[in-house]
């Protein structure tokens, strides 16, 4: 036997060899098929709860806020309530304490939603607090100094906020808490023309991150323990423009676990105060419509949502509570 055919021979059952694998490594296709399975579930939104984009899955916040989520381009999320006779959850904004005696208050609304078991959420301001509050900032160009500057003036704020934010929060009925608070910023700043490293921007975030202290103060002493959803409105819905200023805010949103909540029902009732059309877009929210005061009662809304002001309430308030006992009474009949 020549050299080259005892190399041939070598070789041949070499080759066989590499070409089929060891008995030990047989492929485990169920094993890798339920990983698959696993990782496929969706975990958001959780249940009771609807997304308004549809399609869209954010990841449960509650149980990793530091996940990169997309939440001001996919920008909505509708919460949903027990079914109501009135069929809305019912959301106010701006201040839960009044600049004056002439507008009204968030326990002004509590009283008169509490005895009627309907629940409330109300977006939050830092009382006393209004963009014109940061003007004097505004001059300051070291950064640092600017924030600490508007820290001051927002500790100042702190103990009335933090016993408003508990009085409201502790309030139930048939052992139910009635009223939950949410981010609305403290300054209540349009936030459209931002631009990062502005002395506006880094004032509007400081006082994000004052207003979810606050919360985090009044529900630790109110409800020990009580996981409290993350929520955020934008004021005067609106989102910042400059794509550099959206994504700062989006990296805060993540950091804090925000999911930004939005509308269907919108009376305009911070510019006309009717009760009119506070009840009609109650009315339409019932009849699973969405509500404009331009369009009336339009579409459909799967998860009504009613945007109201909590200084509104002495104006529009006749007209929401008439559209929840009609409800109520309606309920009761059948």
């Amino acid at each position: 036997m020549t050299r080259s055919t005892i190399f041939a021979v070598v070789l041949f059952p070499l080759a066989l060899w590499a070409q089929s694998p060891p008995a030990t490594e047989t492929p485990v296709p169920e094993v890798i098929e339920e990983k698959k399975e696993e990782e496929k579930k969706p975990v958001w939104p959780p249940e009771g709860r609807a997304l308004f984009e549809k399609g869209l899955q954010l990841g449960n916040i509650k149980d990793d806020p530091k996940k990169s989520y997309r939440r001001v381009y996919q920008r909505t999320f509708m919460p949903t309530e027990p079914k109501y006779p009135f069929n809305a959850v019912l959301t106010f904004d701006d201040q839960i304490v009044p600049f004056s005696d002439k507008e009204a208050s968030a326990m002004e609304i509590a009283n008169d939603l509490a005895p009627r078991g309907a629940r409330a959420l109300f977006f939050a301001n830092v009382p006393g607090l209004a963009s014109p509050s940061i003007r004097p900032f505004l001059k300051i160009k070291n950064r640092e100094e600017r924030r600490k500057a508007c820290r001051t003036l927002l500790e100042t704020k702190r103990e009335i906020f933090v016993t408003a934010i508990r009085n409201l929060i502790k309030i139930k009925k048939d052992d139910v808490f009635l009223f939950e608070v949410h981010n609305h910023t403290a300054f209540h700043q349009n936030m459209r023309s931002f631009r990062l490293g502005s002395a506006r921007m880094d004032c509007c975030i400081e006082g994000i991150r004052f207003v979810e202290e606050c919360l985090d103060e009044a529900y630790a002493a109110e409800r020990p323990g009580f996981v409290r959803d993350r929520w955020f409105r934008f004021p005067f819905l609106a989102v910042p423009r400059n794509s550099a200023a959206r994504k700062e805010i989006n990296e805060l949103f993540t950091e804090l676990g925000f999911l930004s909540v939005g509308e269907t029902q919108d009376s305009k009732d911070y510019a006309n105060r009717s009760a009119d059309q506070a009840y009609l877009s109650l009315v339409a929210a019932h009849a699973g419509k969405r509500y404009s005061v331009k369009l009336g009662p339009y579409s459909t809304a799967q998860h009504p949502v009613a945007l109201f002001h909590t200084k509104t309430w002495r104006d529009i308030g006749p007209g929401i509570l008439k559209a929840i006992d009609q409800a109520m009474a309606a309920e009761k009949n059948e």
